[in-house]
């Protein structure tokens, strides 16, 4: 036990912050979650990740040999700096250089779903695959691939931004980011009410509402459908 290292993992979300310890074997010791504070800047971020990263430490914060961080993006990995994502616009966020002088270990910085895809390779489903695309759906869409064995970065750590991939070329529903028809703004967790608002604002005969109608009639082949 003497001979363990241990090791934090930072997930910054724009719903969610998870943080973990785990040491040198891979076994997890202690995780958290945390609403990410919404009425933020960069300042408080920062500050709420450290919390959690104490708290989560614990008696072993002085055996943290590193600190790594899967982060909303886009950012720009390089310089470790979160650049004012659409879904936390908490404007530019020297992230590692912060954490860096806060607990004096390294830190290291990929976008979140890059991360998500190298733990699915080296254990989970793709462990087997040299080609691996992982996707998220959660308060935006992000993605992570593998390709021929390689983590696909791009020059800045933003290569995989699949919601930003425009799916309606009308583009009659407005992304976060300001471009229009993007997938972001129909599947995401943060943009579906808004997509099922406009499709029941500009044909409600397709929704379930007719449905529901017939239901409260004792249509009991509703019900069945329901």
């Amino acid at each position: 036990m003497r001979d363990l290292r241990f090791f934090i993992g930072v997930d910054l979300g724009a719903t969610n912050i998870r943080v973990a310890l785990a040491d040198s074997t891979y076994k997890i010791h202690k995780k958290i979650k945390e609403n990410t504070l919404r009425d933020t800047d960069g300042e408080k971020l920062i500050r709420q990740i450290c919390s959690l990263i104490r708290r989560v430490g614990g008696r072993r914060l002085e055996k943290i040999q590193s600190i790594g961080v899967g982060s909303i993006g886009p950012l720009d990995y390089r310089r470790g700096v979160l650049l004012n994502p659409v879904n936390l616009p908490v404007g530019e966020v020297p992230l590692r250089e912060s954490l860096k002088e806060e607990f004096k270990i390294p830190v290291y910085i990929l976008n979140d779903c890059t991360t998500a895809v190298l733990g699915e390779k080296i254990f989970g489903v793709g462990k087997d695959s040299s080609n691996l695309f992982y996707v998220t759906l959660s308060s935006g869409i992000g993605g992570g691939a593998i390709v021929d064995g390689n983590l696909l970065i791009g020059k800045d750590g933003n290569a995989v931004e699949v919601g930003h991939i425009v799916v309606d070329i009308d583009g009659r529903m407005m992304c976060g980011c300001g471009g229009r028809g993007h997938w972001e703004a129909y599947c995401s967790g943060r943009n579906i009410p808004s997509f099922v608002k406009y499709l029941v604002e500009t044909n409600p005969s397709r929704f379930l509402g007719g449905r529901i109608r017939e239901l409260i009639k004792g249509d009991n082949l509703t019900t069945e459908n329901i």
